[in-house]
């Protein structure tokens, strides 16, 4: 008897449980745990804030960066268009430039040909003295005159005396270039005929 009693108090102890704390215990557990999950959700929010915030610096930087390459490619467009154009207009200098070298060849030639035919009509008169009453287009009719040719002033292109040298004690010689040449040829015939000293 005494054995059952024992028996039955000894697992009357083991199955026995207080509902106070039991009670107390789940409530504690409960809220522990509410608290752990909120304070995982901050945790977890303000990463992900952070996150948001990081994103949206990226974008604004992937923004800048857009804005600064679009910049430079419109630079670097004006600078094609700017160089393009500068070659162009080098272009045209260098043709401009060829075509007036061809000109410039093609009036030196012309000048050379026509400085040639004026040399053409001119005649060197030597033995002429200085004359300071007379002008060198005087002397120059005068001697057309004795040679029988009439010159009048309008005859001659130009007329001058050269420079006299020291060591010739000759009078320097008389340069004419008459308007014809047909007016030269005609003088240098007559001198000759004449004997005249005068070389053309």
């Amino acid at each position: 008897m005494q054995t059952n009693l024992l028996q039955k108090c000894c697992n009357i102890a083991e199955n026995w449980f207080c509902h106070t704390c039991v009670k107390s215990v789940s409530k504690n557990h409960a809220t522990t745990a509410a608290e752990l999950s909120e304070g995982s959700n901050t945790s977890l929010l303000a990463e992900v804030k952070k996150i948001a915030e990081d994103i949206k610096e990226v974008k604004i930087s992937l923004g800048k960066q857009s804005d600064l390459a679009f910049e430079n490619n419109e630079r670097l467009r004006k600078i094609e268009e700017l160089a393009l154009k500068q070659e162009k207009i080098i272009e045209n200098l260098v043709s401009e430039n060829k075509t007036l070298k061809s000109q410039i060849i093609i009036l030196e030639y012309k000048l050379n040909q026509a400085e040639q035919a004026q040399l053409a009509n001119n005649v060197e008169i030597r033995g002429i003295t200085v004359n300071p009453d007379k002008t060198t287009e005087g002397l120059v009719c005068s001697i057309g005159a004795a040679l029988g040719v009439k010159l009048y002033v309008e005859d001659l292109n130009f007329e001058e005396r050269k420079r006299s040298r020291r060591e010739d004690p000759r009078p320097p010689p008389i340069v004419v270039r008459f308007v014809r040449q047909t007016l030269r040829d005609e003088i240098i015939r007559l001198r000759k005929e004449y004997g005249s000293d005068s070389q053309s």
